[in-house]
């Protein structure tokens, strides 16, 4: 079978068989259409093989196609391209994989594909919002940055200090395009964090919550700042944002947790909303909820009327001491 024969049957969409027909030319045969060829099925098949869930061979594939990549002619940058739209693809299912199996082994690191690719690949375009139909869509460079800090988080030995602070010089590049980008800042205090530097940032959280409608801003604000009164202010802005319930209760079982001892009957009231939520979808209460749930057991809980109250007497403050930025007396 000839390579042109091959690109045919690609073309009417019978992968595998335009897979194992070039698998024996290439063997034997390097030119430029025959590894043209060999790319471009290898590539229609990775994506194939991530999809049935064979991510074994899948990122065997993968490394054979970042071998055969320097031998192609990519002036537009479309096969470069299109590797990185499998890795994403791959490090996406294999993220699916790696939480439904907690003893999983995370062998596909988008780390070090992405240092391979090299970030400066990306274009202005890449790091901008796109316009669709009266709708916003992310930035596309924002899906990788998404996942790289997914990676940091999916295992202790991708949580180095090396990959980081990758993750921070890929932000500071992507705010050079776009410095008010929310996703990108929010991503930036948190690699912060991780490195430490809570008073930067801190810094860019007050900036945040300024002109932020995201309510898990306010909470991951909340575990930065250190007055008890200041954190059960931007706990219940969050709160009161969300208004799915099914996102509450982070939120409500930090203000329970952090009101025990102050306001006991408001942190009842929160402890009570929380457990009566996970029962009915079915989860069983930890030992810290446990222990919560006896602590308070004496207490009685606040009625939905005074909780309301007590929120808006929380929002005043929160407008006073926070939103408006005053010193506390």
């Amino acid at each position: 079978m000839t390579v042109q024969e091959i690109f045919e049957l690609r073309k009417s969409g019978r992968i595998e068989e335009a897979y194992t027909s070039i698998l024996p030319l290439y063997k034997f045969h390097h030119g430029h259409y025959t590894t043209l060829c060999m790319f471009w099925t290898a590539a229609d098949i990775a994506i194939v093989r991530i999809e049935s869930g064979n991510l074994s061979e899948a990122i065997k594939i993968m490394k054979s196609l970042r071998n055969i990549y320097p031998q192609i002619d990519d002036k537009d940058k479309s096969a470069k391209r299109k590797l990185l739209n499998i890795a994403l693809k791959l490090f996406d299912k294999q993220k699916n994989t790696f939480k439904d199996n907690k003893e999983s082994v995370l062998k596909f690191s988008l780390f070090e594909f992405i240092e391979w690719w090299d970030m400066k690949n990306l274009t202005v375009e890449d790091w901008r919002a796109q316009k669709i139909d009266n709708h916003y869509i992310q930035p596309f460079a924002l899906k990788i940055i998404s996942r790289l800090f997914s990676e940091l988080t999916l295992t202790p030995q991708n949580n180095n200090t090396d990959n980081i602070k990758k993750l921070l010089l890929y932000i500071d590049e992507g705010l050079k395009f776009n410095p008010s980008q929310k996703n990108l800042l929010r991503y930036k205090a948190q690699v912060l964090i991780k490195l430490n530097d809570k008073e930067a940032a801190s810094s860019i959280y007050k900036s945040l919550i300024s002109k932020s409608r995201e309510p898990y801003v306010f909470s991951e604000y909340a575990d930065l700042v250190e007055d008890p009164a200041e954190q059960i202010a931007l706990l219940v802005k969050s709160l009161l944002m969300q208004s799915q319930e099914q996102f509450r209760q982070k939120t409500r079982l930090k203000l329970a947790f952090l009101m025990a001892d102050v306001r006991p009957q408001y942190a009842k009231y929160e402890l009570e909303q929380c457990v009566r939520f996970r029962q009915s979808m079915g989860y069983k209460n930890n030992r810290d909820i446990m222990n919560l749930v006896a602590k308070l057991s004496k207490v009685q809980a606040a009625t939905k009327q005074e909780q309301a109250n007590f929120y808006s007497q929380v929002l005043d403050y929160y407008i006073t001491h926070i939103e408006n930025k005053e010193k506390l007396p």
